[in-house]
């Protein structure tokens, strides 16, 4: 095998192939400074999150191939005769709500001592009076058939709130 010279490049050929040297040096250097090293593992991490996002957007389902029957029929909407008796039946429940709040904090004010034992008494008096006003303006209600059960149950339940008060002395 013979091998045949080279012809020695002119001039401005070393002087073009010293600049791509230079430039390819210069920018090597410019890598790896910290701030461009930094930029890139930004603009990295950046393009990774957008990719797992995409990924994650492309692969999701529709919600409504995922939703599934409820196990139970919906109710049915109340009837004119449900809704009279619920609405005559709120204020009687606000009352002992109320009356049931102001005991309990009755309870605790005169277990820190803030309340004496007398107008303890007539709080519990108070509360008595409510029940039981509330007890016969439950009895007067005329409840739907769908509903007779359940006021009956309020009924028995009145009736032992009313004789676990203590009675004043």
């Amino acid at each position: 095998m013979v091998s045949t010279p080279r012809p020695c490049p002119s001039r401005s050929q070393r002087v073009h192939a010293a600049r791509v040297v230079r430039t390819v040096n210069a920018s090597g250097r410019l890598l790896l400074r910290p701030k461009m090293l930094i930029l890139g593992a930004v603009l990295v991490s950046l393009a990774g999150i957008l990719v797992f996002a995409a990924s994650r957007e492309a692969t999701r389902t529709s919600p409504s191939t995922t939703t599934q029957p409820s196990a139970r029929p919906p109710r049915a909407a109340l009837t004119a005769e449900e809704e009279r008796y619920i609405r005559e039946l709120w204020p009687i429940h606000g009352d002992v709500q109320r009356s049931t709040v102001q005991m309990s904090l009755g309870q605790i004010f005169y277990k820190t001592q803030d309340l004496g034992r007398a107008e303890l008494g007539t709080r519990v008096e108070r509360a008595l009076a409510t029940y039981r006003a509330a007890d016969a303006r439950l009895r007067a209600l005329e409840p739907p058939g769908s509903l007779r059960s359940e006021h009956e149950a309020w009924g028995r339940s009145s009736v032992d709130l009313s004789a676990a008060s203590p009675t004043r002395r």
